[in-house]
């Protein structure tokens, strides 16, 4: 457990474009020390992004590392607040378009079993991407498809 100000001053520290430790953890996919670092009170890291607008959850969902983006998406659910599953970075692309990019399905079950909201696609990505989804949608049944 982190002690006093200095050390969870330490532990919310980022660098110069905005990555953080948990942004690490995420990249990484070590989804013990994200949990450690959830749980010793950095949740304020958690909505942080980058200077480009990278959150934690789109580097886990960009890197295909499942167990980190099931425990950023526990912990944002615990908190009643979805806006995690929302961000967008500075292209307009959400972690489920990276994760649907990318071809990281069972990601993108777990975004869209979490509540995504799809109609987010519509804001400010290019049409490409958006027509990506619907080919995609059979992900849901089959890792094959």
């Amino acid at each position: 457990m982190v002690h006093g100000e200095e050390g969870l001053a330490l532990l919310m520290a980022v660098d110069e474009i905005g990555l953080s430790m948990l942004h690490g953890a995420a990249a990484y996919g070590d989804v013990g020390i994200a949990q450690v670092l959830l749980d010793a009170g950095v949740s304020a890291l958690y909505m942080l992004t980058t200077a480009c607008g990278q959150s934690c959850l789109r580097l886990a969902a960009f890197k295909g590392h499942l167990e980190v983006v099931m425990a950023l998406i526990d912990f944002s659910a615990g908190r009643g607040d979805r806006r995690l599953l929302m961000l967008l970075d500075e292209i307009g692309t959400s972690c489920l378009c990276v994760a649907a990019e990318e071809g990281k399905v069972d990601i993108v079950n777990a975004l869209a079993n979490a509540g995504w909201n799809f109609c987010c696609l519509l804001t400010k990505t290019e049409p490409a991407v958006f027509m990506l989804l619907p080919r995609r949608e059979m992900c849901r049944f089959s890792k094959h498809s």
